[in-house]
């Protein structure tokens, strides 16, 4: 019960933090990734041509947002894929790398490390995350839902076939010298990534899956010629920001395009998602029920009830609620998007 109830809370102070927003959440970052027929080898050097010719993303920003202070070190990743495998470089500068746990399925973000998200059906549900500490130790783990939805994570899975390296510009775990940077490489089979949808299913050029990348940045200080975390919140840096502190909001999450262009070659437009306001009033209102939930016995049905922001568009939702489930649908004139208890957001068509 004592646990449920610290859930409820941090989930409660996360829901109010975005709820103060006045204004519809901008889009999320993106990222076109392109084509390569070269070999990659997973080695952390990101040497190979197409990595070269690769963008990178923008740097990343406070979990928070642009407003918060920045990351005092500059991390960034690019990507590129072919038919059987989406390739991931990410590098973090780093003035002091350092790493303690080796085994697989540790709970990572204990040392500093770098996390990633990946939902390739954009509905909140049946996403991964990987997590990498300079060791190259992994946790990867599958997520039905969020864990606001009350859900525990499945750490049998496996990203199957995964291969992933990192090469570190100094000497990791010594304090007396000044490090430059450790990069991580991955090679990601895309059936393994087939694991998070309804059936096998490929990428396809144009498609968008939602991703994020999360590092987290312990303070240290140095006794007996060895790395000591202080006792203080950790530094969470991201691509896309999550506008809380919490990286399980796949909603926020930034979007991946695959393009067939080679990379190198003719860049390709991004296509914004055209239902990115109607999944953000969504949300809004997902958030607002279940804030109402907490001190009522049932879910309502009355959006008066609810405290929502300006930017939601009464006129257009209804709701369906008793006490245990919800459906929010919000009218598009040819098909509904919807969004139920468990924040699985999907569209709906009339006919």
């Amino acid at each position: 019960m004592m646990m449920r109830r610290v859930l409820q809370l941090i989930f409660l102070f996360s829901i109010s933090m975005v709820q103060g927003q006045t204004e519809l959440p901008p889009h999320p970052n993106s990222y076109v990734c392109y084509k390569t027929y070269e070999g990659i080898v997973a080695d952390g050097k990101l040497d190979e041509v197409s990595w070269q010719q690769a963008a990178w993303t923008e740097s990343f920003m406070d979990i928070e947002g642009p407003l918060k202070s920045q990351p005092t070190q500059r991390t960034r990743t690019k990507m590129i894929w072919n038919d059987s495998t989406l390739f991931i470089g990410i590098r973090m500068e780093e003035t002091h790398v350092w790493a303690s746990l080796t085994e697989r399925e540790s709970i990572i973000y204990h040392d500093n490390d770098i996390e990633i998200f990946i939902d390739p059906t954009a509905n909140n549900h049946h996403y991964a995350e990987l997590e990498f500490n300079a060791f190259g130790t992994v946790m990867d783990l599958l997520l039905a839902r969020p864990y606001r939805d009350s859900v525990v994570p499945s750490f049998s899975w496996n990203c199957a076939g995964m291969e992933h390296g990192i090469s570190i510009e100094g000497t990791i775990n010594d304090p007396s010298d000044i490090d430059t940077a450790w990069t991580i490489e991955l090679a990601i089979p895309l059936a393994a990534i087939s694991d998070l949808v309804y059936k096998y299913v490929l990428p396809e050029a144009g498609d968008q899956w939602r991703i994020n990348f999360s590092r987290v940045q312990w303070i240290t200080k140095v006794e007996n010629e060895k790395y000591v975390k202080l006792r203080q919140p950790e530094h969470n840096w991201v691509w896309s920001p999550q506008w809380t502190i919490n990286m399980h909001q796949p909603e926020y999450w930034g979007y991946l395009q695959f393009s067939d262009n080679t990379v190198g070659t003719e860049a390709e437009i991004f296509n914004e998602d055209p239902y990115w306001n109607e999944r953000m009033q969504l949300m809004a209102v997902y958030r607002a029920l279940k804030t109402y939930r907490v001190n009522n016995p049932a879910y309502t049905v009355n959006l008066e009830d609810l405290t929502l922001p300006e930017y939601v568009k009464k006129e257009h939702i209804s709701i369906e609620a008793n006490s245990e489930q919800f459906l929010v649908r919000f009218d598009m004139g040819e098909s509904f998007m919807k969004v139920d208890h468990r924040s699985l957001l999907s569209q709906q068509w009339k006919n």
